[in-house]
């Protein structure tokens, strides 16, 4: 049976974590404040505070998985450090986010970085490189808490009116704070999901055993009294094509292709990964939208806790509208994942429906 949670030592880790969490909470308006006081172009700085409320249906992402209604509170800040007479910008941008569920303990994210972009040829191509670093604690699933480091570089082209053609190319760091288990070594567990680093989550351990083996092609382990943990941290090489076409004055598309390549410490998350995505808008008057998106991707790891081969599919799709109404924007939207794998207690569905409103300023 798979489990959420140490229950021996979970009341002394939720208080430490409470205590954590409050603290960086704190922080985090800390920041915010921070990024107001230092901007020198008042004018320059774009706020946005969005209020969301709703239901997902599988939090920790795992087989018949636990649902919990939602709050979720974010901001952004995006700063314009300057513009150039050739269309070049510079922005610093710093976003935060905090969702507190019913049923399940709370997570956040925060995450801050800066873009450079430049036109050439009378804006017909545009050439910029960025840099992010963000941060995610997960209280429910501590296997989900990491800090990651992305820098990149991305070329637009204006092919006409109506069709930009872009390639973007980034390489991302993923260091993950908590131990993870083997894949299938596990019947209680510290928390499921892989963060950025991996969408798939570790099986479920099928034979019951209370200690993980440490039988894996990662050296390194830590035993404990419940699980084999082993240190994580990935490295990820992201290119992805993309295309804006502007069917019509109320129609729009947006379609992309992505490859990665993942090379983990721990060798079960180890991947290649290719895939696509769409998203079709309508914007049926000038203040109201009604889209449709789509995606799926198919993951091919390197080796398999089960032996053989494993090739996993990832796809979902999602529908929504929202309408503007002079700086407040109410928005509603329905996700729905799914995995497919071979390997056992890594499958999941996930439904998920919010309902929120923004207000920039």
């Amino acid at each position: 049976m798979r489990m959420i949670g140490d229950f021996r030592k979970g009341n002394l880790k939720r208080l430490e974590t409470a205590g954590r969490l409050k603290a960086i909470r704190h922080i985090i308006v800390f920041l915010m404040a921070g990024c107001l006081l230092l901007c020198s172009n008042a004018s320059a700085l774009e706020t946005s505070v969005k209020l969301e409320g709703g239901y997902d249906d599988n939090v920790a992402k795992i087989p018949a998985g636990e649902g919990s209604g939602l709050a979720k509170v974010s901001t952004q800040f995006e700063q314009v450090v300057f513009k150039g007479p050739t269309g070049s910008r510079l922005d610093l941008f710093l976003d935060a986010m905090y969702c507190d569920y019913t049923k399940v303990s709370d997570n956040y994210r925060v995450q801050a970085g800066t873009e450079f972009y430049s036109g050439l040829w009378h804006d017909r191509f545009r050439t910029g490189v960025f840099v992010q670093a963000e941060a995610y604690r997960d209280e429910y699933v501590a296997e989900d808490e990491y800090n990651m480091l992305l820098a990149g570089g991305e070329l637009q082209w204006l092919a006409n009116a109506r069709v930009t053609l872009s390639l973007r190319e980034s390489f991302s760091r993923v260091d993950y704070r908590n131990g993870v288990s083997l894949p299938g070594q596990r019947a209680f567990t510290i928390g499921m999901g892989k963060g950025p680093g991996s969408p798939m989550n570790s099986p479920t351990n099928g034979n019951g055993s209370m200690n993980g083996s440490t039988n894996s092609p990662t050296n390194t382990t830590v035993e404990t009294d419940l699980v084999t943990l082993l240190p994580r941290n990935d490295t990820l090489w992201t290119s992805e094509m993309a295309v804006n076409w502007i069917i019509s004055p109320d129609l729009q598309a947006d379609l992309s292709a992505i490859f990665r390549n993942a090379n983990s410490s721990d060798s079960y998350e180890t991947f290649r990964e290719e895939g696509g995505s769409g998203k079709l808008s309508w914007f049926c008057s000038q203040s109201m939208e009604i889209f449709a998106n789509g995606y799926w991707s198919t993951l091919d790891y390197d080796i398999s806790p089960e032996g053989g081969d494993r090739r996993d599919d990832v796809y979902g799709f999602g529908l929504g509208g929202s309408r503007t109404v002079g700086n407040i924007k109410f928005q509603i939207q329905f996700d729905r994942s799914v995995i497919e794998s071979p390997i056992s207690g890594v499958g999941y569905k996930k439904s998920v429906v919010l309902c929120g409103i923004s207000y920039t300023f």
